[in-house]
């Protein structure tokens, strides 16, 4: 008899499905952000055998609702939206995709970057409005400036090699110091407080967790410079959104890049939408063609390690088991 894996959202990649078939385990798609009790009744309805997480809380009782739960995989890296402690007293392996949505998510990054410098799409709007913004516009330039890197990550160094052309000072905010090979030409700085008063562009590329919550509030903001920007494709419970909303009004920073918020999915209702200084992305950034090929595969290597009992890459398991 085989295995039934459900994903919390839409399916994942068509090879992906087929690589899983070939070991006898169907993979099942539910509708994405679908409440709670709902996606508890599918999973108790097909005894599923293991989690392939896209969207949406996967609490105890998520957890819970199949004994023969043996693998919970995350289409992506980020688990503060899965309950590891559940997982690891139940002896299930929490994996990811670690690696290989690095590209897509720091071309994002960059792209938020050079749009806000050159106000890309403050003017789009504009001229569709009927106005011709030549001879009062004013961009900025990248080449020179100061990128602050909150994490050092793969993500993080990814950035900081695609910003190798525009001749950057690139330091990194990290909490000890450590020589690392990987980590040539950025420097590390343990002084929050100095990072960010120099820095004319802050990225956020940590995990969000007890310590990082809220890391960026009212304080962090009054710290940068008013002609600095923020981009945040990490998390969205990383950053205050009610102290950015008042630090972007206030002018004590220029502009904000944000793929992802405190609550998902947002609406239209958000106020940060009405900022002209302010680009969103509905939490896309690692979704790109190249990216759900590479995420589906992994998924599907990491269920097969553990369905299989072949050994698993360490690199992916996330929790204690």
């Amino acid at each position: 008899m085989g295995h039934k894996v459900i994903v919390t959202g839409k399916a994942i990649a068509d090879d992906a499905v087929a690589l899983l078939s070939e070991y006898d385990i169907e993979v099942i798609s539910t509708t994405p952000y679908m409440p709670t009790e709902e996606l508890i009744e599918v999973i108790k309805a097909h005894q599923a055998s293991g989690l392939i997480v896209r969207v949406g809380k996967i609490s105890k009782d998520v957890i819970d609702a199949s004994p023969n739960m043996r693998v919970i995989a995350k289409h992506g890296v980020g688990v503060d939206n899965i309950d590891l402690g559940r997982s690891s007293e139940l002896g299930i392996p929490v994996m990811v995709t670690a690696g290989v949505n690095t590209r897509s998510v720091s071309e994002l990054a960059l792209t938020m970057i050079l749009s806000l410098y050159k106000q890309i799409y403050s003017l789009q709007s504009r001229m569709r409005a009927g106005h011709w913004d030549k001879a009062c516009y004013r961009g900025t330039e990248l080449t020179g400036k100061h990128l602050a890197l909150i994490g050092r990550g793969a993500i993080a160094r990814d950035l900081a090699g695609l910003v190798k052309p525009f001749d950057m000072k690139v330091t990194a905010y990290v909490r000890e110091v450590r020589d690392d090979p990987e980590l040539e030409g950025i420097y590390q700085s343990t002084d929050m407080d100095a990072v960010l008063s120099d820095a004319d562009i802050v990225s956020l590329h940590c995990p969000l967790n007890e310590t990082t919550r809220q890391l960026f509030g009212a304080e962090q903001f009054k710290r940068m410079k008013n002609s600095a920007i923020i981009i945040n494709t990490a998390r969205g419970g990383i950053v205050d959104e009610a102290a950015l909303l008042a630090a972007l009004r206030n002018g004590d920073i220029a502009g904000a890049g944000l793929d992802c918020f405190e609550t998902e999915p947002t609406t239209s209702e958000n106020p940060l939408f009405a900022l002209p200084n302010v680009l969103v992305s509905p939490h896309i950034s690692f979704a790109t063609h190249e990216s759900l090929q590479r995420m589906g595969l992994s998924v599907a290597r990491n269920i097969i390690a553990v369905l299989e009992g072949k050994e698993l890459p360490v690199q992916n398991v996330v929790n204690k088991i």
